[in-house]
């Protein structure tokens, strides 16, 4: 079966949600490293699950994105990987946080408007081209104002996106996308009540978009945020039932080290997205390596590499309101950026060269890349346990 999931076959596992007669949640998996894209793609496999790989205009663009994979090469990528299992699973690619300013090169250019809005749709454009069938139009963010954008903003530049989007793949044949839409991840502080701007926002978005484009999951904060284990299920409850007056599932970001996954399918939770969480897996798989590479004596320069890359880049900034260097942060908060913040530089030329250099160190006991993927395998098929999506690959079961 392959990526090749047809808009019919994701309305097999849609539909059971929108009804409350199944309980699961779908996930989708952030591609920040090739290690993490096999992984996830052998433990859907293992598990005959469906799998979502959600790539943002951070990750994967035209120009590369910091994975180094334009939407035509990660397409290849994942075909090349699902050729190799015995089962390759259903996975549907889908662009994430496809909005203006959600890459950090427009948000730091000070891009206009009209600028932003090109990059996207070029973004758009690409990932369309290269067969992606599931598309997140995000309005959130609009560097030019203080605070978030009013609702009426994100309803029109969300309308004017869609209808660009649809418009390219009805001009072009391309079969039918699912469209995920939505306000904040993490409600505002200066937001007093995110309930009725949701609310808003949907009313406002139903009542300019026709029906055969009405987007299927929407973006909201139900409690989880970066770096916590936060999930608030009932509140989350009242957002489902929200939404799904809307006609529509919710989609949780920030899933990543939410305690209580299990609690996702409990609370009708549509969808769940996992990125950094993955990338701390894999920070810790080679720090594990490491210490065996010095324990044989070895003197391994991939820690090293890794910081070094990640200051460089400055990427970590986004995440902590500091104005000074990184070696001013406490311990804890270095680590933490350290072991999340690894997803922006895996595919750095020293970065890869200083991994390659610490699997050759530990070769003789173990091989390296098989235990970096199986630590990053097993952690995806417990999310997929914990979600209920074990068995769901088959089509009529995912009905039943």
């Amino acid at each position: 079966m392959g990526n090749d999931v047809t808009q019919a076959q994701l309305s097999n596992w849609v539909a059971p949600l929108q009804d409350g007669t199944a309980a699961y949640t779908l996930l989708a998996v952030c591609p920040t490293s090739d290690a993490v894209l096999r992984a996830a793609l052998q433990a859907a496999s293992q598990a005959q699950a469906p799998l979502l790989i959600a790539a943002t205009r951070n990750q994967v663009d035209i120009d590369g994105g910091y994975t180094g994979w334009t939407p035509q090469a990660l397409m290849d990528r994942t075909e090349i990987i699902c050729a190799s299992l015995s089962e390759a699973p259903p996975v549907i690619t889908c662009v994430d946080h496809g909005g203006p300013w959600c890459k950090d090169a427009e948000r730091n250019a000070g891009a206009s408007w009209h600028e932003a809005k090109a990059g996207t749709q070029a973004t758009l454009r690409a990932a369309l081209d290269a067969g992606y069938r599931y598309v997140h139009i995000d309005a959130t963010i609009d560097p030019h104002r203080h605070g978030p954008p009013p609702v009426s903003d994100m309803v029109d530049r969300t309308d004017a996106l869609l209808r660009w989007t649809e418009a390219y793949r009805r001009e072009n044949g391309m079969p039918h996308i699912t469209y995920e839409v939505g306000i904040e991840e993490v409600a505002p502080p200066d937001v007093t009540d995110p309930s009725k701007r949701l609310e808003a926002f949907l009313t406002q978005l139903d009542a300019t978009l026709p029906s055969d484009m009405a987007p299927t999951f929407v973006v909201s904060d139900v409690g989880t945020s970066f770096g916590t284990g936060q999930f608030e299920a009932a509140h989350a409850q009242q957002v489902v039932e929200q939404v799904r007056a809307h006609g529509a599932l919710v989609k949780a970001h920030y899933s990543d080290f939410v305690d209580a996954l299990d609690a996702y399918p409990r609370c009708g939770m549509g969808g769940a997205n996992i990125g950094p969480g993955l990338s701390a897996v894999e920070y810790q798989a080679l720090r594990e390596l490491e210490a065996l590479a010095k324990a044989i004596d070895a003197t391994p320069t991939w820690h090293n590499a890794l910081r070094n890359a990640l200051v460089r880049s400055g990427r970590w900034r986004k995440w902590v309101d500091h104005d000074g260097a990184f070696d001013a942060l406490d311990d804890e908060t270095q680590n933490r950026l350290l072991e999340t913040g690894s997803r922006y530089v895996w595919a750095d030329p020293e970065v890869e060269a200083a991994r390659t250099e610490l699997y050759d160190q530990v070769a003789r006991y173990r091989d390296a890349d098989a235990y970096v993927v199986w630590r990053l395998r097993s952690a995806v098929e417990q999310m997929l346990h914990l979600l209920n999506l074990v068995g769901r690959a088959d089509m009529e079961a995912a009905i039943a």
